[in-house]
């Protein structure tokens, strides 16, 4: 579940620009099923700040949210996302131009014979061609691989959390601001080396078999504000590898603090959109902000 983590939790290449007008009722809500993934941070001057912890790739049939998030964001004056939806118009791209070999050098030049089983094993269950990949980097093969079985799955960027609620905000006329730029996540994964490239490939292969059949439980975990179980998936995802985690998940939350912090500092309510794995765990930001004095609450 490695990389099914990071697309639907942690949030890195989240998707490209797309059409979230097309989830009906999008507006409307389900009926209340106890806690949510969201909170309410509440600042000394009283300025509140909602955290709602995002899976960025989901299928239709999880819409509509429930009416604690449509009311979060309709009392919200700014929202901020992990990246500008509107950046990531151009991302798929960049993202491929960042994933690709030299014209030199295929994949298979580049692949440890472990790795390379792995591969050949899946491409055969799953009627897939080598050729289809053989210009990618390990990290950018993994990527891919990861989308195609998420799309076999019903579950969609389009679809997702992000792209769904900044539409909304966009036409709600809301003040709409990033913590990242589309490049900076891309760097996450072209910065790594060929080592860390290759494991990353073979630890994605290793946990396919797993996808299909984890992501229902994971989506009604995240629908019913199941902190226990997205825990134990981030201990999970992470338990050897804990540079990546740093990486991914720690550095990025402690760059994004100072900005919440002065948004509880400041005047009118906001909300702030991240992978839900982004808030939950040790050096969460839920974690790290009751830390710091803040009173937090989930809804």
């Amino acid at each position: 579940m490695k990389l099914l983590t990071l697309v639907l939790l942690v949030g890195v290449l989240s998707g490209s620009a797309g059409a979230a007008e097309s989830i009906p009722n999008s507006q409307a809500t389900e009926p209340d099923q106890g806690r949510h993934f969201l909170w309410r941070v509440v600042g000394s001057n009283g300025t509140e700040v909602f955290l709602l912890g995002s899976i960025h790739a989901l299928p239709k049939d999880a819409y509509p949210l429930a009416a604690e998030i449509n009311d979060a964001l309709n009392s919200a004056r700014s929202v901020f996302f992990e990246v500008d939806m509107e950046d990531t118009s151009a991302l798929g791209g960049r993202m491929m131009a960042a994933g690709a070999l030299p014209p030199e050098r295929r994949l298979g030049d580049v692949l440890d014979s472990e790795t390379r089983r792995l591969l050949d094993a899946y491409l055969e269950v799953s009627g897939l061609s080598f050729g289809a990949f053989e210009a990618m980097r390990p990290w950018m093969a993994a990527l891919a691989l990861t989308s195609i079985e998420l799309m076999k799955a019903g579950f969609s960027a389009e679809s997702g959390l992000d792209l769904h609620l900044a539409q909304r905000a966009r036409r709600q006329g809301k003040t709409i601001q990033a913590f990242e730029t589309a490049d900076y996540q891309i760097g996450l994964f072209s910065d790594m080396d060929e080592d860390e490239s290759r494991a990353f490939l073979r630890y994605t292969l290793k946990d396919m078999d797993t996808v299909a059949s984890q992501l229902g439980s994971l989506t009604e975990a995240w629908k019913k504000g199941d902190i226990e179980t997205l825990e134990s998936l981030l201990t999970e995802a992470f338990a050897d590898e804990p540079e990546l985690f740093d990486r991914l998940v720690t550095v990025r939350n402690l760059a994004w603090l100072p900005r919440i912090e002065d948004l509880l500092k400041g005047d009118g309510t906001s909300m702030v959109v991240v992978g839900a794995l982004h808030l939950v765990g040790p050096g969460g930001l839920i974690e790290v902000l009751r830390e710091r004095g803040y009173r937090v609450e989930q809804l």
